[in-house]
């Protein structure tokens, strides 16, 4: 079903037509920008699926009865759109597009993605408008007050088999809700084939060179620093998700640069935001790469403290954020996971000192990368949501690679905690046990590993129909 609707600007009187396509998000926020005067319209589009209705419902301009229009547009929580554009003449001799790019993104994705990523935007919908309350286990685990976590979660961790009576599982459980609630952002195999990987290369590492890397990391207890600065990061994620579920959509679209940025584009926000998270997700993550420029040190040069420059690993700490990631090498294996672009500082600083100018109409960013203001840039918001898109990717990537040394620290203090089941799909009897245990898989994990194999939970609440017919 597609709703249209009519939204009177307060400001210059201009009438818009929307157009949105019935969703499966309940509420998705409504951002566009008059044609006339740029004035930001506001409100939220609800698709009501349990009492099968779809409506526009405004905050600061008003919806009205009419077909007399300016200016054409869409909207969709989902994924990208047409931006606005001026009605010529009769509206009625100006005919609007027959079919929205909305449709064209849908049936480019394969049907199990289109599922996936429908599933998943449902998802952390829900979970962003009660963020309030999922986060408690979170703020709990980094308080240290494991004892609640244990009271209030156990019977949910238990569907899923985990066993909070061991300080070892409580941190497992954690940890994979967290990759469940993020995951999303990533094509399911895509997500699991890192993961996959980040685990088989932490299990071929020096165990001794591993060890002086904790034992260091432990003198100023920087694994805990860099979980809280991560785990923050995720909460200020699920701050913005809503605005950027539509970028995430493009990351289940194979051609995704052949997107029209000149006549399609976000409808879900505007620059102001997602633009805090750009600039301080990617700060964070420049301030805590240090793991992994420790983990390629031992994985190339069988020593944390060893960089292939003069640096040593207090050197690097010193570096300037955006210098730490220009130093990392692309050509080692944990930067390559970490993928963090480092191209883009000039957008940042520009956010820092205010010098930007944000067009809502083309939306199209205009800054100045340097102070003497002799060459201006331009980026497309859809281009700042898609980093901030890459910027949780690195994120979860990061947060797996402590969640490994984590894991290995606990090994270390006598504690070891077996990995989770995910990692055992493919392995046999006699293969070595991915918890990196040093002995076969049949003589480790194999029997507690096959009574959790029992208890299934599905990727994300199902929402969506894989048969996916939309008029």
């Amino acid at each position: 079903m597609t709703v249209n609707y009519f939204i009177e600007c307060p400001i210059c009187k201009s009438i818009t037509r929307m157009r949105s396509p019935a969703g499966y998000i309940y509420s998705t926020p409504v951002r566009v920008h008059c044609g006339k005067c740029n004035t930001l319209l506001c409100g939220e589009f609800i698709s009501d699926n349990e009492n099968i209705k779809a409506y526009f419902e405004p905050t600061n301009c008003k919806s009205l009865d009419t077909y007399k229009y300016d200016y054409y547009g869409e909207a969709s929580g989902e994924l990208i759109c047409n931006k606005i554009i001026a009605m010529e003449g009769d509206a009625k001799e100006n005919p609007i597009p027959k079919l929205s790019p909305v449709f064209d993104f849908l049936y480019a994705m394969s049907e199990e993605d289109r599922c996936h990523f429908i599933d998943y935007a449902c998802y952390a919908s829900d979970l962003a408008n009660n963020w309030d309350v999922a986060r408690i286990k979170y703020d709990l685990f980094l308080k240290n007050q494991n004892s609640f976590i244990k009271d209030k979660f156990y019977q949910e961790a238990s569907l899923y088999g985990y066993d909070l009576n061991s300080e070892s599982e409580l941190f497992k459980f954690i940890y994979f809700s967290i990759f469940f609630d993020c995951g999303g952002v990533f094509k399911e195999k895509i997500l699991k084939n890192k993961l996959y990987e980040i685990n088989y290369r932490f299990y071929h590492l020096n165990k001794n060179a591993l060890q002086d890397y904790l034992i260091y990391l432990e003198k100023d207890n920087r694994l805990d620093y860099i979980q809280e600065k991560l785990f923050d990061l995720i909460s200020a994620y699920y701050q913005i998700v809503k605005f950027i579920i539509p970028a995430i959509g493009l990351a289940y679209y194979d051609d995704a640069a052949q997107i029209d940025k000149v006549t399609q584009g976000l409808t879900t926000c505007t620059f102001k935001d997602i633009s805090h998270f750009y600039q301080n997700s990617f700060e964070t993550l420049a301030e805590c790469c240090e793991i992994v420029a420790g983990l390629d040190n031992i994985d190339n040069r069988l020593n944390f403290n060893l960089f292939p420059t003069k640096l040593d690993m207090q050197k690097f700490k010193t570096q300037k954020k955006g210098n730490k990631i220009k130093m990392l090498s692309q050509n080692e294996f944990f930067a390559k996971m970490f993928d963090l672009n480092s191209e883009s500082n000039d957008l940042r600083n520009a956010i820092g000192h205010n010098d930007y100018k944000f067009d809502g109409i083309s939306q199209t960013i205009d800054y100045f990368p340097n102070a003497d203001k002799a060459e201006k840039k331009t980026v497309y918001l859809v281009d700042v949501a898609l980093e901030c898109v890459a910027l949780i990717k690195s994120a979860i990537i990061l947060l797996f690679c402590l969640y490994e040394l984590k894991r290995y620290d606990f090994a270390r203090k006598g504690n070891p905690i077996s990995i989770h089941k995910i990692f055992f799909n493919n392995v046999k009897p006699q293969n070595h046990c991915p918890c990196g245990s040093g002995k076969k898989y049949r003589n480790c994990c194999r029997k507690l590993i096959s009574e959790r194999k029992k208890l299934k939970r599905p990727y994300y609440p199902v929402k969506a129909n894989c048969s996916f017919n939309i008029k």
